[in-house]
């Protein structure tokens, strides 16, 4: 098979010039705005899923512990009371609506007060409004690295016999 120079075409598949003179990049790049979405949208699933499973482990162990009255509902005898399992799911329903509405009245209320239109604009702002903090100046007396849990815990603990 022979080598594969730049400015080569395979099968209608062009290859760039190594050169830097190349009309276009091997992957196309996003807008950021586009970039922006993606993880907004990545760490809103992250999110969701960890609420979702810390959530079903919470209705997986009330009902080990004790099936009957998850099933029935928290009072015996009452004939209209719903089981725990459609209680836990309005809950969470109630609740995650309260807490996406209360979130995004406040981002809105912020982004209203400071009139700003994107993210870059509240930093801008915000750099603005708030003091800076200065850079903490390396000590050469205090370590700030260490190769694992169990040196800083040792350090700690020389740090506190020797003061």
């Amino acid at each position: 098979m022979p080598a594969l120079e730049s400015g080569s075409q395979i099968s209608g598949m062009s290859f760039p010039a190594t050169d830097g003179t190349a009309d276009f990049p091997m992957v196309p790049a996003q807008s950021e705005k586009s970039q922006v979405f993606t993880k907004a949208l990545f760490l809103g699933g992250v999110a969701s899923l960890g609420v979702l499973a810390g959530f079903g482990s919470a209705l997986t162990m009330a009902k080990k512990r004790d099936p009957t009255s998850f099933d029935k509902g928290l009072l015996a005898g009452a004939e209209r009371l719903e089981s725990g399992g459609a209680l836990a799911m309005r809950a969470l329903g109630w609740g995650t609506l309260w807490a996406v509405g209360g979130v995004g009245l406040l981002c809105l209320t912020v982004y209203k007060i400071l009139d700003v239109q994107s993210a870059g604009d509240f930093r801008r702002k915000m750099a603005a409004l708030m003091p800076r903090v200065p850079k903490k100046s390396g000590d050469s007396s205090q370590r700030t690295e260490f190769a694992s849990i169990r040196e800083f815990f040792e350090y700690i603990s020389q740090e506190t016999k020797s003061k």
